[in-house]
């Protein structure tokens, strides 16, 4: 596989998340398979994302096969994993929310 693929991928769904990223949201990856021409998406929730932030993704990923050609089929994933848990990703993240203690306005010091 090209490069192409990937960029475009990686662009597209960074595109798509312009407006849909929401405070539960704690990181989006993807991966593009060279053989069938599919693109997986997972989106990291924290516990408290309510069933309409969680319906987000479905919308990224339409406008995700409103941009180009390839791929042939887009997979979404949500997982709900509290903040402070690791995560696991796919091959490329695209986004990922900081979660350092310095950004928490929660965490005393």
């Amino acid at each position: 596989m090209t490069a192409e693929p990937l960029i475009l991928a990686r662009l597209s769904v960074q595109r798509a998340l312009l407006t849909h990223v929401t405070p539960a949201l704690r990181a989006v990856s993807l991966a593009v398979s060279s053989l069938d021409c599919q693109l997986s998406l997972r989106f990291i929730y924290d516990l408290d994302a309510t069933e309409n932030k969680r319906a987000l993704p479905a919308i990224v990923a339409a406008e995700v096969c409103g941009d180009w050609e390839f791929p042939d089929r887009v997979y979404e994933e949500v997982l709900m994993i509290p903040a402070g848990t690791a995560m696991q990703h796919l091959d490329w993240i695209v986004y990922h929310r900081c979660e350092d203690a310095w950004v928490n306005t929660n965490t005393k010091e």
